[in-house]
């Protein structure tokens, strides 16, 4: 444990002191909570749709598989915190909280605290053969998503790439976490995490974008489209799968959402009192140039440079006389 927080301090550490730091935040990731937390008011829609089991070997004519959803809402709190609330296929229904810690700066990532699963009934250790209640959930195939009580702690930071070719600019995320319960897996590989994980999403315009992560059990990767409100997400979730001759774990899920910001506070997060910002210089450069009155941001700026060529002028004079004492 020791070991995987100090891992998880110098990936912190050392990815900030390697590029500028991008002044927004990500939208989130697959299974991975990130640093961030919603701005206040506003509300996700999530739907999740996805085959599991035999569904995606499409080679095998037999192969069974077997259809899931789930369904998501969640809403800022205070500009500190976030709440969600979660039903799937499975007929579980349980809650996400997460708290703001520390938000992000440029030196700094955003640290948050948060819980996965609270009152979900599947119990902490039920994807524990050795545990009582492994019994009633051996045919659930996602039960360990489910355990309950999952606390964790997790930091995000976000950089930005100049001269990358192709792009004018490469935008990226890290995300590192240390978690318990859904977060600890029980293969072989997954228990050498111990709850460790991770994701690096990779954003190479302002409509898309691509990531893979590790959430303590499994690697999945996808790739994302934003369009206004709406956010569509293709994902492939545990693809080490396909390095075996029987993928019955793997799957392949399809996310809609739609986030809803008409009760937003402007500046309740970084984001907002930027792009609050941008609008109000955009409001009044429109003005000026439409010949508004008032004091506008370019008013200001063009007497200041007049003011500023006044002074260049008196300071020429006063040289010259300087010369003409001294001949």
């Amino acid at each position: 444990m020791k070991k995987n927080i100090m891992f998880l301090m110098f990936l912190i550490v050392f990815g900030v002191s390697l590029v500028n730091a991008v002044p927004f935040g990500t939208l989130g990731n697959i299974n991975v909570p990130d640093g961030y937390v919603l701005p206040e008011g506003k509300i996700v829609v999530n739907f999740a749709s996805y085959l599991r089991d035999g569904a995606v070997d499409f080679n095998d004519p037999n192969a069974e598989y077997e259809y899931n959803y789930v369904f998501n809402a969640k809403i800022g709190l205070f500009d500190k915190s976030e709440l969600g609330l979660v039903y799937t296929g499975d007929e579980i229904f349980y809650a996400n909280f997460k708290y703001k810690l520390v938000e992000e700066s440029i030196e700094y990532p955003g640290v948050s605290f948060g819980v996965d699963n609270l009152f979900s009934k599947v119990g902490k250790d039920a994807t524990d053969q050795e545990d009582e209640d492994y019994e009633d959930w051996e045919d659930v195939q996602d039960a360990h998503t489910y355990e309950k009580n999952s606390f964790y702690v997790t930091a995000s930071k976000s950089f930005a790439f100049k001269g990358v070719p192709i792009f004018d600019e490469l935008q990226a995320y890290i995300t590192v976490g240390l978690g318990l319960n859904r977060f600890v897996g029980q293969r072989d590989l997954a228990q050498d995490f111990n709850g460790l994980f991770g994701t690096v999403e990779l954003k190479p315009t302002e409509f898309f974008s691509m990531f893979a992560e590790q959430d303590g059990h499994a690697i999945n990767v996808g790739a994302k489209y934003s369009w206004s409100n709406f956010d569509f997400q293709y994902s492939l979730l545990e693809i080490e799968e396909f390095a075996k001759e029987n993928q019955e774990n793997l799957k392949m899920a399809l996310n809609i959402q739609y986030s809803i910001t008409r009760w937003a506070k402007e500046k309740s997060s970084k984001s907002n009192r930027l792009s609050s910002r941008k609008d109000k210089v955009r409001k009044e450069t429109q003005s000026f140039d439409q010949g508004g009155g008032g004091s506008s941001i370019l008013d200001q700026i063009r007497a200041l440079r007049s003011e500023e060529r006044e002074k260049q002028s008196e300071l020429n004079d006063l040289i010259n006389e300087l010369d003409e004492l001294e001949e």
